[in-house]
């Protein structure tokens, strides 16, 4: 592609998988937020060039992955299916970083396989308690409505909520896969995760995110063990676009070990 990135589709047992790819090195597998894609880190292609391997995973119900390739939901689920692609593609203790909700994929990753990673990377990620946006989402009542038979009618609605928050121009069908797995999420969970992590970890957020408060990221920082601390007071919630040079060293840094 003329960004630099290729796309292409990986056959796992379960069914297919997308993901981007770029460049070459120690490989850094990128889990992205809900909705997403794996092209969430297109950004960081340019400056990780000579110095890693990136890889955009595209979760079950996005991108070019059907939900079929991975059903469940959960974090844990979502994790799994992480997991299996990593096989397939023969990758060995990668760096994982997740962005957005996609850190808790990426946590639960780590904590399912405690030596199969080099590094994790957490961006403008979630931290020990529920942020403002995940509270204002009602998610059992639109996933409820998601799947009966007043679906059709209420899609214009879920749209606009999705509007409302930043996410504009996803599909419907990637609109209730989030959905469901808000609905599946348990930050009870991610929290016990969070503060029995061992692994070397990097945090990149910026102070104006408009859906995680700064007192939750701020505290995610000093739950977890040493690590690159990347904190900027502009940059909204895609710290990987808006400071890609920097968020790229620090996760070239964790791919050297």
């Amino acid at each position: 592609m003329s960004d630099g990135l290729t796309e292409r589709v990986v056959r796992l047992p379960s069914g297919p998988a997308g993901i981007t790819e770029a460049g070459q090195g120690p490989a850094v597998v990128c889990v992205h937020g809900l909705p997403g894609s794996g092209r969430d880190f297109r950004w960081l292609a340019a400056p990780l060039a000579g110095r890693a391997r990136l890889v955009g995973v595209d979760l079950p119900g996005f991108g070019r992955t059907p939900v079929a390739s991975g059903e469940d939901p959960s974090p844990e689920g979502r994790a799994a299916f992480v997991l299996r692609v990593i096989d397939a593609l023969g990758l060995e203790r990668p760096v994982i970083v997740g962005h957005s909700m996609g850190g808790l994929t990426a946590v639960a990753a780590v904590t399912a396989r405690p030596d199969g990673f080099r590094g994790l990377g957490l961006l403008a990620s979630p931290g020990l308690r529920p942020h403002r946006s995940f509270r204002r989402i009602p998610r059992r009542s639109l996933h409820a409505a998601t799947k009966g038979p007043w679906a059709p009618l209420l899609r214009p609605l879920v749209r606009r909520l999705f509007a409302g928050a930043g996410f504009r121009g996803y599909p419907d069908a990637a609109l209730a896969r989030t959905i469901a797995c808000l609905r599946a999420t348990s930050f009870e969970a991610h929290a016990a995760r969070l503060r029995a992590l061992s692994l070397p970890t990097l945090t990149a957020w910026c102070e104006d995110d408009p859906l995680i408060e700064a007192d939750v990221l701020a505290e995610l920082d000093g739950a977890l063990p040493p690590g690159p601390r990347l904190r900027w007071a502009l940059g909204g919630h895609v710290p990987q676009k808006h400071h890609a040079a920097a968020v790229a060293g620090a996760i070239a840094e964790l791919a050297r070990g």
